[in-house]
């Protein structure tokens, strides 16, 4: 599938998902920036596991940003 929000991150490689009941928790690292890490929520019958490379976008009011 591809990117659907307005603001495209690029790609990046998922490197767990954990299934929360209502929603999939899917922890992925930027293909173009291996210091960005992801934290996402997909839908439950979301067909994403571990290894898998995503395209990752979203809405701009979305993003939260985590810094060290």
């Amino acid at each position: 599938a591809g990117a659907k929000g307005d603001v495209a991150l690029g790609t990046a490689k998922v490197s767990d998902v954990v299934f929360q009941g209502s929603f999939k928790r899917v922890l992925a690292t930027s293909a173009q920036d291996p210091t960005l890490q992801f934290i996402a929520k997909a839908p439950a019958p979301a067909t994403v596991q571990a290894g898998d490379t995503v395209a990752v976008s979203c809405n701009a009011q979305d993003i939260i940003l985590l810094a060290d």
